[in-house]
């Protein structure tokens, strides 16, 4: 199975300026990989995600986040499924499920383990999964921006998240 068509990636981090809170999001369709599906399960997955490409709230690359994640030297992401995910009969014929699955993340050139929360569903030919998993920014050696001053605070952990479409690798 290789990602299809739609995808999106991104994150969710708290942001607190004046005592009101906010969430800071980042999105990216700059997405690929590759999947193993067998008739036990998910056997193996790896997803890459370009970082340059992340637009937060809506607007074009920010330097704080370029700086955070040092983009210039890491500019892709990784998560690698680490074991097979089982998948019941019913996945087959379009039931959905909900699982975690271990995994690794690589992020600012680092690698942690990491849970992946999912609900995924068979539509036809195609897979739909969506996801996330937490990011502590201190695991991945990632620095918050530094323009919030006194006023305002990031928090120091964020959510990674995503939908992915999967289609049948085409054989050739």
């Amino acid at each position: 199975w290789q990602l299809a068509c739609r995808h999106r990636i991104g994150f969710r981090v708290r942001e607190s300026i004046l005592g009101i809170g906010n969430d800071v999001t980042g999105r990216t369709g700059d997405v690929t990989g590759t999947a193993m599906v067998t008739a036990g399960g998910l056997a193996r997955a790896t997803f890459r995600v370009s970082l340059d490409a992340i637009t937060v709230n809506g607007k074009a690359r920010q330097p704080q986040l370029v700086q955070s994640l040092e983009v210039a030297a890491h500019p892709v992401a990784t998560v690698t499924l680490a074991r097979t995910v089982t998948l019941p009969a019913a996945f087959s014929s379009g039931g959905t499920i909900t699982r975690t699955a271990a995994a690794s993340l690589t992020l600012n050139g680092t690698t942690r383990p990491v849970t992946v929360t999912l609900s995924a569903r068979r539509d036809g030919t195609a897979i739909e999964a969506a996801g996330s998993l937490p990011v502590a920014f201190a695991d991945f050696g990632i620095k918050g921006p530094r323009e919030y001053g006194v006023f305002g605070s990031l928090a120091s952990n964020g959510t990674a998240e995503f939908l992915l479409i999967l289609a049948p690798a085409v054989s050739g």
